[in-house]
């Protein structure tokens, strides 16, 4: 795209983000009693929430929404592969495992959006054609359904695959020779290694485990990080407390739910910095990825309504909005 292309879709996605929702409609949504009062709310603000049952198709409606919003702002592949990648391997995962169990449907834990056709990903399964798949997923699926046929562990499927995800994402990142989305994959790489090491670190996994589970990324040497996780949590913070993501530790040591909220506020900010880019694919890049938590913090706030937690720990949980 040209410079003059991405003036035209910063100028769209500028209006755009207008229309996100900011701190004070979160909190009159966790002060609502129930579901019903808080979608009339969402319906005041142009959300399209008819009922309180269907809030769920409406929120998934809005996703695909922002995803259509995304591809017609931006044309290159290297970008739109951003928004995919992390799917393409969910539903890999997915179709791994339902292939494994004997399940009747591979496709049945998809989600979208992805490059990948449903169906052509469920019969490339289900014959073991891997090499039909693109670019490193050959080989990511193969050694995935030979860690589940051989361990019959869908857990350690999963930390390799996410493992996988995170690295095809940085080399998505890579390609764009973009610095901004570079350093945005990192960090993103850097907080995925973080929880995967400190939940592993209260399960004792061993320290080969933790290792294969980890994307290496800048600030994290991810040798001494699975050796302090195998060791316990106290270790696996102490050595995290010596690398630049000592706040998120410290985070953790307060609670699970603060070191949640705090990695997807690190993140958030990064996608601020796109606010001072007056053309360019970060704008663009940068409202998806925050819209997208929108959406998901209202789902949260939802669910929470739904089944009566506590206002102070809707609070707790609240993340920080990117307007």
């Amino acid at each position: 795209m040209s410079n003059t292309d991405y003036l035209f879709a910063t100028g769209k996605i500028r209006a755009l983000e207008n229309g996100l929702l900011d701190a004070s409609v979160m909190e009159n949504l966790m002060s609502t009693q129930n579901v019903d009062e808080a979608v009339r709310i969402l319906s005041g603000h142009g959300w399209p929430m008819e009922n309180a049952a269907n809030y769920d198709t409406a929120l998934k409606a809005l996703e695909k929404e922002a995803f259509t919003q995304f591809t017609d702002a931006i044309k290159d592949s290297r970008y739109l592969a951003l928004a995919t990648v992390f799917n393409d391997y969910h539903n890999l995962k997915a179709g791994l495992k339902a292939l494994v169990s004997a399940s009747d449907s591979l496709t049945e834990g998809f989600i979208e959006p992805t490059r990948l056709d449903k169906a052509e990903l469920s019969e490339a399964l289900r014959d073991k054609q891997f090499e039909f798949l693109p670019d490193d997923m050959p080989k990511d699926a193969a050694a995935a359904y030979e860690k589940l046929t051989s361990t019959l562990d869908g857990q350690l499927c999963d930390l390799l695959l996410d493992r996988k995800a995170l690295e095809a994402f940085i080399k998505v990142s890579e390609s764009t020779e973009n610095a901004w989305i570079m350093e945005y994959a990192q960090k993103k790489a850097a907080v995925a290694d973080l929880s995967v090491a400190l939940r592993a670190s209260r399960q004792r996994l061993p320290e080969d485990t933790v290792l294969s589970a980890l994307a290496p990324c800048d600030g994290i040497h991810t040798e001494e990080l699975a050796k302090a996780a195998a060791k316990g949590t106290e270790d696996a913070l102490r050595y995290l407390k010596s690398t630049p993501y000592e706040a998120l530790a410290n985070a953790f040591s307060e609670s699970h739910i603060k070191f949640e909220k705090d990695c997807d506020d690190y993140l958030t900010e990064h996608l601020k910095k796109a606010a001072f880019v007056s053309f360019g694919p970060e704008p663009v890049v940068a409202y998806y990825f925050a819209r997208l938590l929108e959406i998901r913090v209202v789902r949260m706030i939802l669910v929470e309504l739904r089944v009566g937690v506590l206002k102070d720990v809707m609070k707790e949980r609240m993340r920080a909005l990117y307007v």
